[in-house]
């Protein structure tokens, strides 16, 4: 496995990646969360969710979280003890119809991407591209 970004283990995003602050479409949404997760920004993060939010993550909990506040204080607000060095890098996103977003991710520590930390995750956005359900699931890979 190599270290270096660029190399087989980390490829770059076949399109473009759309910048902005979530509002334009899913795709936007599901981006800025990343970049707010990796900011350490919390509230920004959570308010790109919908008040009645599902998060399921196959790998660690039994049962949905609901709810943006039960979301924030079970998962989002721990991601603020991790260091500033560790964070989520996607490798690829699709998007399906005009309201669902999947994304394929790895984590890094400096730079360097960590054995069995890639994942991928599936968005459903509402109307106002907000996350009412989002789906995670972790590969060993």
């Amino acid at each position: 496995m190599s270290k270096e970004k660029g190399s087989e283990f980390v490829q770059q995003l076949p399109q473009a990646a759309p910048t902005g602050d979530g509002s334009g479409s899913p795709t936007q949404a599901v981006l800025a969360y990343y970049q707010a997760i990796n900011a350490r920004d919390i509230e920004a993060a959570a308010t790109i969710m919908a008040p009645t939010v599902q998060y399921e993550d196959f790998g660690v909990y039994n049962n949905a979280l609901e709810g943006r506040e039960e979301l924030v204080s079970k998962l989002l607000s721990k991601w603020t003890e991790f260091p500033d060095d560790v964070q989520f890098i996607l490798d690829d996103y699709t998007v399906s119809g005009d309201n669902e977003v999947g994304a394929v991710w790895h984590v890094e520590v400096n730079g360097t991407p960590m054995p069995f930390s890639r994942g991928c995750s599936y968005y459903r956005c509402a109307k106002s591209h907000k996350f009412p359900r989002h789906w995670l699931a972790l590969s060993s890979t």
